[in-house]
């Protein structure tokens, strides 16, 4: 008899356990739950839940939304530098102001980036490299340092992109504009690593159209 009660409220507990954890889980899923405001001069205005909606249709636009970034997802120049520094970059420059090698990776991420700018002989860089034609500002420990790096250079208004990026609601946003019909056009909103969604168009057939509404998207 002792047996068969210990053995219930053994039961009993495990499955209380499983219930909670399961209102826990559901709770944490609806409180992450992303929203938009899509709304426009041409758009009817609407309230969008990221991860419950695939795609948003605007008279005869029809923009995909991405729970991720966009794979054709233009980059700036910053971008690009962020990803060579967290790809190889990091090494030279940990190796120049004598960091131990051991620790390269886990003060990677703790040197920021403030600008790019054209190279400036005037300024103390890094390092000599005679066929850099570009200077990333970056600050570790509170010091300043001037990392020279080369970016190929196109001829003006030969861009594929027009790419502008400010912040919204505490999300960093970058709305790029093709300047071709057969490229894609969106905004991209980035919160954290774990916290980015994409909303696009397939074509840019009409820029200006398109560009408007992806402007008014906004993150609630």
């Amino acid at each position: 008899m002792t047996y068969n009660i210990i053995k219930y409220s053994s039961t009993l507990i495990v499955l209380l356990w499983l219930t909670s954890c399961h209102s826990i889980k559901k709770s944490n899923q609806e409180l992450t739950t992303t929203e938009v405001w899509i709304g426009s001069p041409i758009c009817k205005p609407k309230k969008i839940a990221v991860e419950k909606t695939s795609s948003y249709q605007c008279r005869n636009y029809e923009f995909i939304i991405s729970k991720d970034e966009h794979l054709n997802e233009p980059l700036t120049i910053e971008e690009e530098f962020q990803n060579a520094f967290r790809g190889n970059y990091y090494s030279k420059f940990f190796e120049i102001i004598h960091i131990d090698s051991k620790l390269y990776q886990f003060f990677r991420d703790s040197v920021h980036l403030v600008a790019v700018s054209g190279l400036n002989l005037s300024t103390k860089q890094l390092f000599s490299c005679p066929s850099c034609n570009k200077t990333a500002t970056l600050i570790f420990r509170t010091r300043t340092y001037h990392y020279p790096f080369y970016w190929p250079e196109t001829a003006s208004g030969t861009e594929p992109y027009s790419i502008a990026i400010d912040t919204i609601s505490g999300y960093y946003r970058k709305i790029w504009i093709a300047n071709s019909d057969s490229l894609p056009s969106g905004v991209t909103f980035r919160k954290s690593a774990l916290k980015v969604f994409t909303i696009y168009n397939t074509k840019t057939t009409d820029k200006k159209t398109i560009q408007n509404i992806l402007v008014n998207i906004k993150p609630l």
